[in-house]
């Protein structure tokens, strides 16, 4: 073994020392992966709850919708003849399939929200890393999913114009323009926000899962209980 630069041959460094300088460096390594992990988990679980609450919100508006049209059909006529109206399948159509899209998007975002942390801190080794994957994944079909269902719910409001019969012309132009400049916006701005903010895969910088032979054992309980502590509590009850 040779000597460490600037230190005499009788000082150097015994084999067993320098060996446990490399495990210190590498165990410090690890540590500082997993709280980048932890703090991927986080963000992504925030993300799930908040997408979900959402998508909540949508179905509640496109239920309200649902309800609104058959008080509407028992007070007033909303058809435009007797009978099933094209406008009115259209319309129900649309508020239906905007419904189911927000209560999927909220059933996945529970499921997600749970189970996600839930294999992190309960898994055998490398669970933390196949959540985070798992989750980031699982956010890009719920955010498609919702952004679905707000979509149909401004086609339902369009085609609410065009089925309803006390409406002249002039209040059903400036109500659908009104509904079609919304649609624009949302599209319009959504892409503007996504093309600001978008982060190319092969430009993201991830860590990478530690294989479970290299990994210290006395890490895991730490790592458990830290990651714990950041969702909010000491222990998953799931």
């Amino acid at each position: 073994e040779r000597p460490l630069p600037g230190q005499p041959a009788d000082s150097r460094p015994p084999r067993a020392m320098l060996l446990a300088r490399k495990a210190a460096l590498a165990n410090a390594v690890r540590q500082q992966q997993v709280a980048i992990r932890e703090r991927e988990l986080v963000y992504y679980t925030k993300n799930c709850r908040m997408l979900g609450d959402l998508a909540a919100l949508i179905a509640g508006f496109a239920y309200s919708g649902i309800r609104y049209h058959y008080l509407l059909e028992r007070q007033t006529s909303f058809m435009m003849a007797e009978g099933d109206a094209l406008e009115e399948v259209i319309f129900l159509s649309l508020l239906t399939a905007c419904m189911g899209l927000g209560l999927q998007t909220v059933l996945v975002a529970m499921l997600v929200a749970m189970l996600g942390p839930s294999l992190a801190l309960r898994g055998p080794d490398g669970s933390l890393h196949d959540a985070v994957v798992g989750m980031q994944g699982y956010t890009k079909i719920m955010l498609a999913s919702f952004v679905s269902a707000l979509v149909m719910l401004q086609m339902s409001a369009l085609s609410f114009t065009f089925g309803h019969a006390q409406m002249d012309l002039r209040c059903r132009t400036a109500l659908s323009a009104t509904v079609l400049l919304t649609i624009f916006a949302t599209y319009r701005y959504s892409r503007i926000v996504i093309r600001v903010f978008r982060l190319p895969d092969e430009a993201s910088v991830r860590p990478k899962a530690q294989p479970p032979a290299q990994h210290d054992p006395r890490l895991a309980p730490s790592c458990a209980h830290s990651a714990a502590e950041a969702l909010g509590g000491d222990s998953w009850p799931y």
